[in-house]
């Protein structure tokens, strides 16, 4: 998978994580990703479809393509995926804290590897870059931050959760 490993600055500990979404801040600071969106300030979406991403961790940009995608008259697909994701994550982010207790670095990989892509379809970059680190430090054999960053991906999928089903209401 080197698609994803270009221009990546690895996984330093405040810094950006080399993603072409504008950067992502901190580690489990609590706040949200720091992005290339332009919003208003009250946080409220913008007429251009982007938000305040000092209030969102969620890339709007994303969310407007697949909103893009929807059809006349066929069922909301932004409802459909964000309820296939919502589905599968739960069950990927639990196999992932298996097999860290296991040390069973393949499996984190390939869990990490395939939420990265799913949460990055959603914009839901800052969850996406720490799964991206994840497997950066896999294979830098960082255990420490591995822990860290495995131990903070419940958290980071609740924040995302939360505003991907306000959107989905809204829509």
């Amino acid at each position: 998978s080197g698609r994803d490993s270009g221009g990546e600055s690895g996984r330093d500990s405040g810094g950006e994580s080399g993603r072409d979404s504008g950067g992502e801040s901190g580690r489990d600071s609590g706040g949200a990703p720091a992005g290339d969106q332009a919003g208003s300030p009250s946080g409220e979406p913008a007429t251009d479809g982007s938000m305040d991403t000092a209030n969102s961790v969620i890339n709007l940009k994303a969310i407007n393509v697949i909103r893009g995608l929807q059809r006349p008259g066929k069922d909301d697909l932004l409802s459909k995926v964000v309820g296939v994701y919502f589905d599968k994550t739960p069950e990927m982010i639990d196999a992932m804290a298996t097999a860290m207790s296991a040390g069973d670095h393949a499996a984190i990989s390939a869990c990490a590897h395939s939420l990265k892509s799913s949460s990055a379809y959603l914009g839901a970059d800052s969850l996406s870059a720490r799964c991206r680190r994840i497997e950066a430090a896999i294979k830098e054999g960082d255990h420490d931050e591995l822990e860290v960053l495995v131990a903070g991906i419940q958290a980071e999928y609740d924040r995302v959760s939360e505003e991907l089903v306000d959107m989905v209401k809204a829509a």
